[in-house]
């Protein structure tokens, strides 16, 4: 027995019924394929990193309360953060989080690693090991309140580019260049072959409607994820939006 159809499915059926290139489909259907297969490890490679900048965050907090408190500093609590920034280092590296070639950040993280808990008994050393700590839970900050990119575009762009094309971009080119990408190479293909799709199933609407016939039956039951015109402000651009909000879920 067969089960029911999918959006895609159905969306296919669609496209099949009003004549379009189903060739042209089935290239597009490979990619919609490949960026599903690279959502679940780019949403994994990116919760990691911004995992191991959180927890980067609340050892440094830690280190500053130490050094700032009213009684001794323990020497064996700060080496401990000190040996699990360790552990962390460069691994919350991600060009929409930490920026490889964030130069501060990084610099101010070694220097706090470099100077070691020997700068807590330092008098000399102390004053500048606190300050690094600041900076360090600054820039962390900073980074940490990026906004998070979605997954499905940056999956996509992985497909056939690279980081490299993104480190020297400023955070907010970043994001347009994965969305025009997305846009340009996902989006525009089917959206143009939906919107045909639309222009043809109103045509054939007004010829099939209304009959008993098995034919007519196929091609309604076909065509039933496109949307008819039910105003006429809503054009065809509109509803090729709506359906493709509904079957890819953005």
């Amino acid at each position: 027995m067969f089960g029911k159809k999918d959006d895609m499915d159905r969306l296919k059926d669609a496209l099949a019924a009003t004549g379009a290139d189903m060739n042209q489909f089935r290239s597009w259907q490979k990619l919609y394929d490949k960026r599903n297969r690279q959502m679940e490890p780019v949403q994994t490679r990116y919760q990691q990193a911004r995992q191991c900048a959180e927890q980067a965050m609340t050892d440094a907090g830690r280190l500053e309360a130490l050094l700032t408190g009213g009684t001794q500093t323990d020497p064996g609590a700060v080496s401990l953060l000190l040996k699990d920034l360790k552990r962390l280092q460069n691994r919350f590296d991600h060009e929409f989080l930490v920026s490889k070639e964030d130069q501060e950040l990084h610099s101010t993280y070694d220097a706090i690693l470099r100077m070691g808990a020997g700068a807590v008994e330092d008098s000399s050393q102390r004053l500048i090991f606190q300050s690094e700590i600041e900076n360090l839970m600054v820039l962390l900050g900073e980074n940490l309140e990026k906004e998070a990119v979605d997954p499905g575009k940056l999956g996509f762009f992985y497909l056939n580019h690279r980081d490299e094309e993104l480190a020297e971009l400023p955070p907010a080119e970043r994001f347009q260049r994965v969305n025009d990408i997305y846009e340009r190479e996902f989006l525009m293909p089917i959206r143009q072959m939906v919107e045909d799709a639309l222009w043809k199933a109103d045509e054939e609407r007004k010829t099939f409607q209304g009959n008993s016939d098995r034919k007519s039956a196929r091609f309604l039951e076909a065509i039933a994820i496109l949307p008819e015109k039910t105003a006429e402000e809503e054009d065809v651009q509109e509803r090729a939006a709506r359906v493709l909000s509904e079957v890819l879920h953005i």
